[in-house]
């Protein structure tokens, strides 16, 4: 059943909620291990794009609706709060994003 909350039929504005997530950059071949460590059973495979020439890395993620999900070269892979994945461009995680000491 859903919420039955009448704010809910309308936009309204949020504001993210401070959280911790993990997340490594992929730079083509420079760390293709790497990702394919942190993504684990989850990595489907290594692909060119024919039309740039470089790298992408597809991934699966049984969280989304989607059967599988790119991240080109120089996009940022996350690690979200229930472990999924998702793949997000440089630009807008750098505005999202910053880097805590572990």
């Amino acid at each position: 059943m859903l919420d039955s909350d009448p704010r809910n039929l309308y936009q309204r504005k949020f504001r993210t909620r401070p959280s911790e997530i993990t997340a490594i950059r992929f730079m083509g071949g420079l760390n293709l291990g790497a990702v394919m460590t942190f993504l684990g059973d989850q990595f489907e495979a290594m692909q060119e794009n024919s039309e740039t020439m470089q790298m992408r890395v597809v991934f699966r993620n049984p969280h989304k609706h989607a059967d599988f999900l790119i991240a080109n070269e120089g996009d940022w892979i996350i690690r979200g709060l229930e472990n999924e994945f998702y793949p997000c461009v440089n630009s807008v995680f750098e505005r999202k994003y910053e880097e805590i000491q572990s």
